[in-house]
């Protein structure tokens, strides 16, 4: 739970779990053995951008080691975004292990 959650309004916090709803839904992915970077971020896209208060700054996928992007989801990676609700920046990650 980040400070920053103070600075929303009660409809601005329910809006807020669509960080979490996305980062779910990616890990879900990756646990059905999808491997496609840009199959998971555009379900994640699609998931922020129909939430009406939300505005999607970024998504990346990047390795966990040398933080550069991966195309393909193998091995240690951090998912990462960063979402506008209202006019507060709510950021959040998932670290992911695939064997």
């Amino acid at each position: 739970m980040s400070s920053r959650n103070t600075y929303l309004s009660l409809d601005e916090r329910q809006a807020a779990l669509i960080l979490s709803q996305a980062l779910e839904y990616a890990k879900n992915q990756v646990e059905k053995g999808t491997s496609n970077t840009a199959f998971i971020v555009n379900g994640m896209k699609k998931l922020i951008n129909n939430e009406s208060l939300a505005e999607l700054d970024y998504i990346a996928v990047v390795d966990r080691y040398s933080l550069l992007p991966v195309k393909k989801l193998e091995g240690a990676f951090i998912i990462c975004l960063a979402v506008y609700i209202g006019k507060t920046r709510l950021i959040d990650n998932y670290l992911f292990d695939v064997g």
